[in-house]
């Protein structure tokens, strides 16, 4: 009915296979919660249990809640939060939000899943639509081979696929053993796909083989939480005549992190005037941080940065070094610009490569103007008066940044030290 609820105690189990839960008036039910335990551990029965197999969730305010709503966490360490669901190929229709994960800090992982799940928002909704999934100070919740669209034609707000908050989760393909190729994740649609917002205390984060189209914002870095983002595909594309420019990822103000073998593209549906940045990095301080072996095309920026991402004056090459990139067709293949917020300008490391291991990228040849200019490196930084760029001994013609601001170009000594780092169709690391 209107306004129904469904709970699960701590103890209890509650197992939906094949079925359909909806409201069939027209109106909005609360929708399942899930109740915990915040003082036991998962595992041993003190929790409550949602199973969902083939199954469809419909019209809820809040699909699942694995914890009692109403009983907060608690500094003593009481509290509602702690259930656990499991959810298979099953199907997440029209909710307000489809699961609202509580701080839950016992026995390290959080013991829930989705696993080939479709989360959905459509045109015939009987509310509005905040986003699919979010999570607070938990770790580790897995998202296995999963769809999560906003598919309105008319969309309004500022929904997310994933917001977490001091929250780690694994977003990666489906492990069925033996079947290939593995599902990947698919967010399509949103305005936010995946953000990951405040510090993980409970691990880190994973992006890893998914898939983002036709969203604003792909994956937003908010926070300093060891996030890895590998072998996904990201289109940039406008949302809902949005006037800002739109990225594939964005890493602002967090410290470490991994970007590896990913694929950064201009969806061609995109205005002709439409600004799309693959990766925007800003203000991530000192680290070995490296952008490498990553794919840009038809991008107006592939790799964009801002704030301070320099040598932290303690290790040696430290700082944002960009490595064994491709870059395809761009305008503006690597750019370094002060932030108008920013006064201390903006800096990456000092060297990209070095004597031993040249950088190896693979610039746009040729160049795409956008609005009459381009370029291959563009050192436009208060910060860095000049930026060192190491090439092999014998490079290719289009391993050569030729279009350059503020660069210096060095020769290495040594010729294919960084073989193992040749470009995506090699089978890179």
């Amino acid at each position: 009915p209107k306004d129904g609820l469904i709970v699960v105690e701590p103890g209890g189990g509650l197992h939906i296979n094949g079925s359909t839960i909806t409201n069939a008036c027209g109106q909005v039910w609360q929708g399942i919660q899930v109740w915990g335990d915040n003082s036991q551990p998962q595992g041993q029965g003190g929790q409550g249990q949602l199973t969902v197999i083939g199954s469809t969730i419909e019209h809820a305010r809040e699909a699942i809640s694995p914890w009692q709503v109403g009983n907060f966490p608690r500094p003593d360490g009481t509290g509602g939060a702690g259930g656990v669901v499991h959810a298979y190929d099953s199907r997440f229709v029209n909710n307000w939000r489809s699961a609202g994960f509580m701080q839950y800090q016992v026995g390290g992982q959080y013991w829930s899943s989705f696993t080939r799940c479709t989360v959905s928002f459509v045109d015939n909704a009987l509310q509005n639509f905040l986003g699919h999934i979010s999570a607070w100070d938990i770790a580790a919740l897995e998202i296995n081979g999963c769809i999560f669209k906003d598919e309105r034609s008319q969309k309004t707000g500022d929904p997310y696929g994933i917001y977490t908050l001091s929250a780690s989760v694994h977003a990666t393909a489906d492990r069925v053993r033996g079947v290939l190729p593995r599902q990947k994740n698919l967010f399509e649609g949103l305005s936010r796909a995946v953000e990951i917002g405040s510090d993980a205390t409970q691990g880190s984060w994973v992006v890893d083989q998914s898939h983002f189209q036709d969203n604003w914002r792909g994956v937003i870095v908010r926070a300093n939480a060891g996030v890895r983002v590998l072998r996904s595909d990201f289109e940039v594309n406008q949302y809902q005549n949005q006037p800002f420019f739109s990225y594939g990822l964005g890493i602002l103000h967090q410290g470490a992190f991994v970007v590896e073998q990913n694929e950064f593209s201009y969806d061609g549906n995109a205005p002709s005037n439409f600004a799309s940045l693959g990766i925007w990095v800003d203000d991530t301080k000192g680290g070995y941080n490296r952008l490498r072996n990553n794919e840009f095309e038809t991008n107006t920026f592939g790799i964009y940065v801002n704030g301070d991402n320099g040598e932290d004056g303690i290790n040696l090459q430290s700082g944002l070094q960009i490595w064994c990139n491709e870059f395809i067709d761009e305008a503006h293949d690597f750019s370094l610009f002060n932030a108008p917020s920013d006064p201390y300008g903006a800096s990456v490391a000092d060297d990209h490569g070095d004597i031993d291991e040249p950088a190896k990228n693979r610039f746009s040849t040729p160049l795409v103007p956008f609005s009459g200019q381009d370029w291959h490196m563009n050192n436009d930084g208060s910060g860095m008066p000049t930026v060192n760029y190491w090439l092999p001994q014998n490079p290719q013609p289009e391993e050569i940044p030729t279009d350059i601001v503020n660069v210096n170009r060095i020769n290495s000594a040594g010729n294919g030290s960084l073989n193992f780092c040749a470009g995506r169709a090699t089978g890179a690391i």
